[in-house]
């Protein structure tokens, strides 16, 4: 590198068209970097969130099934439930 030039940043050049907008954003890789992470970040904990939620509710359904066996006597069927 010459001394007086600057050094550059590769950036990645997104071009955008959406609804007759044409749209040229030059982006820096920090940029496309931080956004990525940040939608996996939240992807992730939107998921977490789902499996907590299906975790807790097995213990009830379990519940659920134990309380429904316990009404029914020895020996009989159960009803159909359709």
């Amino acid at each position: 590198m010459e001394e007086g030039e600057e050094e550059t940043v590769n950036t990645c050049e997104f071009y955008l068209a959406v609804f007759g907008l044409d749209l040229y954003l030059p982006l820096d890789p920090h940029t496309i970097y931080y956004t990525l992470s940040t939608i996996a970040q939240t992807l992730a904990s939107g998921l977490a969130v789902l499996v907590a939620i299906v975790l807790f509710n097995f213990n009830r359904a379990n519940d659920a099934l134990g309380n429904g066996k316990a009404l029914v006597p020895e020996g009989q069927r159960a009803p159909p439930t359709r």
